[in-house]
């Protein structure tokens, strides 16, 4: 049995993405149940019951079981169970998706450890939002070899490359912002190193040319001269001209509280959507330029976009079909623009 996750953030697609699938695809066999949940019509979700397509209610005001603000059918979930029962004669068993519930015991459970148990099947996929895909994995051992985020369900989306940009030197912080040390080495490898750790291409870092000399990592990308002087864009600019064909992940050196957690929270969710990710900072309730990952078939508007008179990275984003992501409770993407915050920040940190 080969054995699939499909996790990325919630509101990612996941779940629309194996219904496409199993529309182009009518000739597999499966069983199990996919959640609907359309979001943009603010309508509750719907429990899709493979193999004959039947949707059922989901989530409702009057459900017997709570999680949360949210009330679910108990009724549902027995519906769900039925249907992974039917395994022993299909070759794909889908389950989207395990969620809190059922790390409580509740929703699927317990009647879901038991099938997993003794399931036989060619393929099973799982669906783990991103957020959870640690505990279910250490609650479900069946889980823990599994292909995560390959299958061919999954966009041919091209490769991604990370860009550190490096900015230059700054005032308020008497010395280059990506020189700063909140994590014992320089802010720009650090940042550098969190990329590595997610993205399937090629990192770089962009720095201005009398900067050059200060870095201690190959692949350094200094501003192309029709893009100098711009700002961020400019950064980005010159790295298309790189390798256009890629898409990239963008990190400015100014968030010192950045996570490799959130890196993967834009690498999955394009994974999954093919699309520029980003999140919403809930500090200013804009969006965020300069932690975000744009798609390839997006940047190739972007010099159009400066030739037209502009630069602001958040306006692009704007104009582009974004991905817009919540932050996790307890991230934060607060940038730091002068010496006093940094000092904090630097206290903030070493006391973790």
């Amino acid at each position: 049995m080969e054995i699939h996750i499909l996790t990325a953030p919630i509101g990612s697609g996941k779940s629309t993405l194996l219904r496409n699938w199993l529309k182009l695809n009518p000739e597999i066999n499966t069983c199990g149940f996919i959640s609907i949940h359309k979001r943009q019509l603010n309508e509750l979700r719907k429990l899709l019951l493979l193999p004959k397509l039947i949707e059922i209610p989901f989530e409702s005001d009057n459900g017997e079981i709570q999680i949360g603000k949210f009330k679910f059918l108990a009724s549902s979930f027995r519906q769900g169970i039925d249907a992974l029962k039917a395994s022993a004669i299909s070759s794909t068993v889908i389950i989207d998706e395990i969620g809190k519930l059922e790390l409580l015991g509740q929703g699927f459970e317990p009647d879901l450890t038991l099938i997993l148990e003794t399931l036989q099947c060619d393929t099973l996929i799982v669906v783990v939002r991103l957020s959870l895909f640690s505990q279910v994995i250490q609650k479900y051992p069946i889980l823990k070899n599994a292909k995560v985020n390959l299958g061919p369900w999954l966009p041919c989306n091209p490769k991604v490359n990370g860009l550190v940009l490096g900015g230059g030197m700054s005032t308020r912080m008497s010395q280059p912002k990506l020189a700063m040390n909140y994590h014992g080495v320089p802010q720009y490898i650090h940042l550098g190193n969190l990329i590595k750790e997610v993205i399937d291409g090629e990192s770089y870092i962009n720095v201005p040319a009398e900067h050059v000399s200060e870095i201690k990592l190959p692949n350094v990308l200094v501003d192309e001269p029709q893009f100098k002087g711009k700002g961020p864009i400019s950064g980005l600019l010159s790295a298309m001209e790189l390798n256009s064909s890629v898409s990239w992940m963008v990190v400015g050196v100014d968030y010192p509280l950045l996570s490799v957690n959130q890196l993967n929270e834009l690498f999955t969710a394009y994974q999954v959507s093919g699309r520029t990710v980003c999140f919403m900072n809930p500090q200013s309730g804009y969006l965020e330029p300069l932690v975000a990952l744009y798609s390839a078939s997006d940047l190739k508007n972007l010099k159009s976009f400066l030739v037209q008179g502009n630069q602001s990275l958040r306006h692009f984003l704007g104009q582009v079909n974004c991905l817009v992501l919540p932050m996790s409770p307890g991230d934060s993407l607060t940038s730091v623009d002068n010496q006093v915050d940094a000092e904090k920040f630097k206290s903030q940190i070493s006391n973790k």
